[in-house]
């Protein structure tokens, strides 16, 4: 196995980015770094299918890319699904610049053929990649969550080439014989990121040999930072969080009270002057907050709360593999032998599964429906979700925003009242999972 092989294979593992033989996306451009990425894939058991994004910003060479994308698809044996976009409506429409017209449009569509094949879509990002990304972010100004640059995934993108360099990849190719074409615009400084790859990057090098490796390690030990810092504010937050909401007037006492809810509505497109808005509003008459990415919080009587419309009881979150989560719920899941088990008894906050069996099951996240049930662990039979909410006193705001965890359409959780029998872990079981919600507060009563 080539030495490029064996640091995807150990990236795949170690960040849990795939099921074995699993199916996947490749975002494939016809560059090095992409028709690389999509042949170690393909010679790792992997079952691919390429998508080409068509800009048509360069002309005939934008044909040719497509072209050379389809050709070495099928050279490596799997189909390629080709989307062409018109960027400059796109511009027109939302005022975005070319570059981010075209990120948009790429990950929407990738978002689709996501859903579509119920499959992780892997982009070729690199360690050079993730560098000149911290670097950008510390230009612009960030916090800790830009210094950890590209994580391993998200969502539904995933990045298998994050711990390979750019003369792994191009050794890679050389080695398999691959072709590839290089596309244009790469050297033009036009863009900031071209500017760092062709000018800041190599003066760098030259000046301290070394300083990309250096600041690749950085990014990890960052990566390892910013998760401790993350399990603390939810630890943190749990202490002000309830299902009526996020308990103002008690947070403010908290000396990091605005880092707090800062980092906890920071992913909903909340800025820093709303949250000082926000608590000069819970010591006033209150108000209503718009994130810019149009999410809605309101402060009432001193809490921070979601309104009830606002609750969408159709909204999904499928999972491409059983993975932790930060939506809709914080849930961590870790992999552990048969000799590490140990019944967690009545605590639904967490479930543990057969390995084996889960990796082969469709998992979902949703908002329970008239008529469902579950199989409680421990019980004969089933019971009404409607009945468990009633015996737990949840209210109707409670019953709609609660969530629970399907696999293959089966209700094995909801979290904080039951777990279910499914899948239980037995003396047979090879090795299990553990999932935990974090933030269990937020959830229950």
């Amino acid at each position: 196995m080539s030495n490029l092989l064996q640091i995807v294979a150990r990236t795949i593992c170690s960040h849990r980015l795939l099921p074995e033989a699993g199916a996947v996306i490749v975002a494939l451009s016809g560059g090095a770094d992409s028709v690389a990425l999509l042949a170690a894939l393909i010679q790792l058991g992997y079952q691919c299918t390429a998508a080409h994004c068509n800009f048509h910003l360069r002309g005939d060479e934008s044909d040719r890319d497509q072209a050379a994308a389809a050709a070495a698809a099928k050279r490596l044996g799997c189909s390629c699904r080709v989307e062409h976009f018109n960027v400059a409506q796109r511009c027109q429409a939302t005022g975005e610049s070319v570059e981010m017209a075209c990120r948009s449009l790429r990950y929407q569509w990738f978002e689709q053929l996501s859903a579509e094949y119920n499959a992780a879509v892997a982009v070729a990002h690199h360690r050079q990649d993730r560098v000149e990304t911290l670097l950008l972010n510390l230009i612009r100004g960030t916090g800790i969550a830009g210094l950890v640059s590209m994580p391993y995934s998200r969502d539904f993108i995933i990045r298998p080439l994050l711990d390979c360099s750019r003369s792994q990849i191009e050794d890679f190719c050389s080695q398999q014989q691959l072709e590839w074409v290089v596309d244009s615009s790469n050297n033009s400084t036009i863009y900031q990121r071209n500017k760092l790859r062709l000018n800041i990057l190599p003066q760098l090098e030259d000046d301290f040999p070394g300083a990309t490796e250096a600041i690749a390690r950085s990014i990890t030990y960052l990566s390892e930072d910013a998760a401790f810092f993350a399990r603390s504010v939810e630890r943190r937050m749990e202490l002000y969080s309830s299902p009526q909401g996020i308990n103002l007037k008690q947070l403010a006492a908290d000396p990091d009270a605005k880092l707090l809810l800062f980092t906890i509505l920071q992913p909903e497109g909340f800025s820093r002057s709303q949250i000082d808005d926000i608590f000069t509003a819970a010591t006033a008459f209150g108000g209503k907050f718009i994130s810019r990415s149009g999410i809605t919080r309101f402060v009432d009587h001193g809490w921070l709360r979601q309104p009830l419309s606002a609750v969408d009881t159709t909204q999904e979150f499928p999972l491409h593999r059983l993975e932790s989560t930060q939506t809709p719920l914080q849930m961590q899941v870790t992999r552990h032998l048969p000799e590490e088990f140990v019944r967690p008894g009545r605590d639904a906050s967490i479930l543990l599964v057969d390995g084996e069996s889960a990796d082969r099951c469709r998992w979902l996240w949703r908002h329970p429906r008239i008529g469902d049930r579950i199989q409680p662990f421990g019980m004969n039979g089933s019971r009404l979700l409607s009945d468990i909410f009633a015996q737990a006193k949840y209210s109707e705001a409670q019953k709609r925003s609660a969530w629970v965890l399907t696999a293959n359409d089966t209700i094995v959780w909801l979290p904080g009242l039951r777990t279910s029998a499914a899948m239980p872990v037995t003396a047979q079981s090879r090795y299990f999972y553990q999932l935990k919600i974090t933030n269990l507060n937020s959830i229950s009563q």
